[in-house]
């Protein structure tokens, strides 16, 4: 039996606006991935004082988008979802 379920995968990122940043995410049509909170009562999630980004499916593709546009600096992978 196949899993047909996605994998999520949260990341601590630096970006000087998170808010620009998800809308540069939402704009990448291979990219599955957001910031966690925008539009919702509490705001953007943060960990250790840095926003999260979920990312859906492929993890390789966000962190080499991200690290080589200069859209963000990934800080660290977490181990489970926020």
């Amino acid at each position: 039996m196949m899993d047909d379920a996605i994998k999520a995968t949260d990341f601590l990122v630096e970006t000087g606006n998170p808010e620009r940043l998800d809308d540069t995410l939402q704009s990448l049509p291979m990219m599955r991935a957001f910031v966690v909170g925008r539009g919702v009562p509490g705001g953007i999630a943060k960990k250790d004082g840095y926003p999260v980004v979920r990312v859906f499916g492929d993890t390789g593709f966000f962190k080499f988008a991200m690290e080589h546009q200069g859209y963000c600096k990934i800080i660290r992978q977490l181990d489970e979802l926020v």
